[in-house]
């Protein structure tokens, strides 16, 4: 597993710069689940990589619906990943014009879930 996941972030690293919004919510959710898969003895440290793609998805957040600002919100949650620029300047203001889009209980039980 741990192999699997370096080669992984080093291959995000290596393309990062053609990575758009999706691509890095995809990646960061991915990166979320491995590490809650994890036995407590394996968890890892990918912080910098973390953190270069939440700088990629910050720039490039203006495609992204509402419901995946919430998924990448609760990814980069479970990574423990917190840039005050990236939430307080980015998504929540991306989020607060986009709230109309959130349909149904489910949506709204994800953000009480945050």
């Amino acid at each position: 597993n741990e192999e699997l996941i370096d080669a992984l972030c080093s291959e995000v690293q290596q393309r990062l710069r053609s990575f758009g919004a999706v691509d890095c919510l995809v990646f960061l959710e991915g990166l979320s689940r491995l590490h809650e898969g994890l036995p407590e003895d394996m968890q890892r440290d990918d912080a910098e990589v973390v953190a270069e793609v939440a700088e990629r998805l910050a720039a490039s957040m203006g495609t992204l619906s509402a419901t995946e600002l919430v998924r990448a919100f609760r990814a980069l949650v479970a990574l423990d990943h917190y840039d005050r620029i990236l939430v307080h300047r980015k998504i929540c203001p991306a989020l607060a014009l986009r709230l109309g889009q959130l349909q149904g209980p489910s949506a709204f039980a994800d953000l009480a879930e945050l």
